[in-house]
């Protein structure tokens, strides 16, 4: 055979190996490619999350900073401090707000030949820590005098004692007791958790008279001046209702009251106007809310220790109340300002 004969028969042999190892060779990288991809979907199917995310190592030092980066819930204990102004959250007795504020005005009583100007101080004192709060009216007639017509001398002092003994009873102490794990503040309440003051028990001296209440659920006493102004709108908003509180007397000596006696009513938080005009101050806060207790009737709810209603004016920078008003039981409306500090002689005339 020739030379050239042989390479003819050689070269196509060359060229139908070089075929085949080369056709080998991509099929072994299709059936590694086939196995790297079945390993994936594996592994897809026995963790489904690992899909189109890449698989880091637990040690890896970018998932770990990944991680930091998580914002993380805050504790109650700093809830209770940054938000809901509780500067020692951990400790029930620290006082939380303690603050008095005035009302002075002047009583008119004309009756024939005789004009009669009462004038009347009224102070009310709040101190409240977390365990408990205390709610204190002082009532007292600093003064008689009177405007005679006639030429006979007159004697005020029965005026006097008459004026003193119905003030008396306006003034009294009501002193709240916060709940307990015996009578936990329901779920549907439970977001409360900064604006709004709860009661377990409660004893008061209002009225004259001393009685312990133990209320079911626990009663709202009143709106905090301590909160952010976020947790207001959050908590509160337009208005909350607390319907069939349950109010057992557990000990009395009020005749109009009896020991084991129920008594059913509610509670209704509103927000207000942040300024009301009245003709003897303006009431004015960065936020304002009424609290209205009702307990069968005025009388009753009165002799529970209650305001008929309150409101409260808030002022966010000092975190206490600007003004507060209420109805202690009378046709009066009991408007205050911050201060203790007496007032100038010249009283306001309230009819």
């Amino acid at each position: 055979m020739s030379r050239f004969r042989a390479r003819l028969l050689i070269m196509p042999l060359i060229v139908l190996c070089q075929l085949h190892c080369t056709e080998e060779k991509s099929n072994d990288f299709v059936e590694s490619a086939q196995t790297n991809s079945a390993n994936v979907g594996s592994e897809a199917t026995n963790n489904e999350e690992v899909l189109d995310v890449p698989v880091v190592s637990a040690d890896d030092p970018f998932q770990e900073l990944e991680e930091t980066k998580k914002p993380k819930a805050p504790s109650l204990a700093k809830i209770l401090e940054d938000e809901c102004g509780l500067a020692d959250p951990l400790n029930s007795q620290a006082v939380i707000l303690e603050q008095a504020m005035v009302n002075p005005y002047q009583r008119v009583l004309i009756s024939g030949l005789l004009d009669v100007y009462i004038d009347i101080f009224t102070t009310i004192y709040m101190k409240n820590t977390q365990a408990r709060s205390d709610f204190t009216i002082d009532l007292n007639i600093r003064g008689v005098a009177a405007n005679y017509k006639g030429e006979e001398a007159i004697n005020l002092q029965p005026v006097m004692d008459q004026a003193m003994g119905e003030a008396a009873m306006f003034t009294g102490t009501t002193t709240n007791i916060a709940p307990d794990k015996e009578n936990p503040i329901p779920d549907e309440w439970a977001d409360l958790v900064c604006t709004v003051a709860f009661a377990g028990t409660s004893v008061t001296t209002i009225g004259g008279y001393e009685t312990e209440i133990k209320f079911t659920p626990p009663l709202p006493t009143g709106v905090s001046p301590n909160p952010i102004a976020e947790r207001f709108e959050s908590e509160i908003g337009r208005f909350r209702h607390f319907p069939n509180i349950t109010a057992e007397i557990l000990r009395t000596n009020n005749p109009r009251l009896s020991v084991g006696q129920k008594i059913t009513g509610s509670v209704f938080i509103e927000r207000l106007p942040a300024t009301r005009v009245t003709p003897r101050m303006d009431l004015k806060g960065n936020v304002a809310y009424r609290v209205t207790n009702s307990f069968k009737d005025r009388r009753t709810t009165a002799d529970l220790g209650m305001l008929l209603w309150s409101e409260v004016y808030i002022d966010h920078e000092t975190q206490e109340y600007q003004n507060f008003a209420s109805d202690l039981g009378t046709d009066l409306q009991y408007l205050y300002k911050e201060g203790a500090e007496p007032f100038p002689s010249s009283m306001e005339t309230q009819p």
